[in-house]
């Protein structure tokens, strides 16, 4: 089976990883080919038509995908739209709602285009459903390639206690209530605390010197093996409760988990739905009185810190694997696949409804070029 994705994504970046090359690693290589693809013109190269194309987070060329779709069509070859965000009601305050209320009617229009949606949780499937009836389930698993074992609930530097999160810089906006209870915890505890943060860097905190920014990092990879080897004593995950934020997954507690770090979580729905309180993380709500709270029961209570992030690790590796999830992937990728006929898979119709393109690309792959 050949799957190709369309996608602006780079291939070593957190979601190409997490939502498609990570499960499809599992895969065997003798029954599924991934080509990534990132724009029309890779789909007209092929000299073998692929058996499904994939949209993967991508928002930005509609009118391509537009082309792909009516091209698929014809040839009998399955379309998916696979995304873990619900972008059809951002909120004002985000950064991004201008460009996604721009382009809304046109998202529907493609939703109900495509064949299928593959999507990260039920909320987000319930959401689209009356756009297209269609929707798999693919959560967000563990690669334990990437996420190697690490060695629980680490001391620390020195007995200090190291507040860690790991998080784009978009973040921002739900941090506004967590910020004071962090600097009340840093005028409290002074020399005690150290804060390491990966990616996110509030300014409030900028020139503190017990305060250790790591850049973002794009490989996941790369990222996985900073958060792995960042010794948190323990780390933060705040979201506010808003229409997005409802429908998004729980990255950061697999992640964290992986790693043997307990987290301090937003009692909001992608959290509250996987954790236990004060079992697999502590749930809190977004007033700065009970992010004190929370971080102080943390500071004082290592026998806390040890059983939470035994609990979450354990329940992470046995609940949210990839290599076991991998089996999902491969039912959900088959039955699409087996969606249409897919009669057409050898056509030289590309070749003469494009020009030499097609023809150009085979030749460099002959010569090896």
């Amino acid at each position: 089976m050949r799957v190709l994705i369309f996608s602006l994504e780079a291939v070593e970046h957190s979601q190409s990883q997490l939502r498609l090359l990570g499960p499809a690693s599992y895969l065997p290589k003798e029954e599924f080919e991934f080509i990534w693809a990132p724009s029309v013109k890779a789909i007209l190269s092929l000299s073998t038509l692929p058996d499904i194309v994939i949209f993967h987070r991508n928002y930005y060329r509609l009118t391509e995908m537009k082309k792909i779709i009516k091209f698929c069509r014809k040839r009998d070859i399955p379309t998916v739209m696979e995304f873990d965000d619900y972008v059809l009601e951002v909120p004002t305050a985000y950064a991004s709602h201008n460009y996604y209320e721009s382009i809304k009617d046109d998202l529907k229009a493609i939703f109900k285009q495509v064949d299928a949606l593959i999507v990260t949780n039920e909320r987000i499937k319930e959401a689209y459903r009356r756009y297209n009836p269609n929707i798999f389930l693919l959560p967000n698993l563990i690669d334990e390639k990437i996420w190697k074992k690490p060695v629980l609930q680490k001391k620390g530097v020195d007995d200090k206690i190291i507040i860690g999160y790991a998080g784009a810089q978009s973040h921002a906006y739900d941090f506004e209530n967590v910020i004071s209870a962090i600097q009340y915890i840093l005028s409290k505890y002074k020399d005690r605390i150290i804060l390491r943060f990966i990616g996110y860097q509030p300014i409030e905190f900028s020139n503190l010197p017990n305060f250790e920014h790591i850049p973002m990092i794009n490989s996941y990879k790369k990222y996985a093996s900073a958060l792995l080897n960042s010794d948190f004593s323990f780390a933060l995950a705040p979201l506010k409760k808003d229409i997005v934020t409802k429908y998004k997954s729980n990255i950061k507690y697999l992640e964290y988990s992986a790693c043997g770090y307990p987290g301090i979580y937003s009692a909001v729905e992608p959290y509250a739905d996987s954790i236990k309180n004060k079992e697999t993380g502590l749930l809190v709500s977004n007033s700065s009185e009970d992010w004190i709270a929370a971080m102080e029961e943390m500071i004082k209570d290592a026998t806390l810190r040890k059983t939470i992030a035994q609990n979450a690790y354990n329940d992470v590796r046995q609940n949210y694997s990839m290599n076991s999830g991998a089996v999902q992937c491969k039912n959900v990728l088959e039955q699409i696949a087996h969606s249409r006929t897919n009669k057409k898979r050898y056509s030289l119709v590309p070749l003469f409804s494009y020009g030499p393109y097609m023809l150009y690309a085979a030749l460099r792959k002959m010569l090896g070029l």
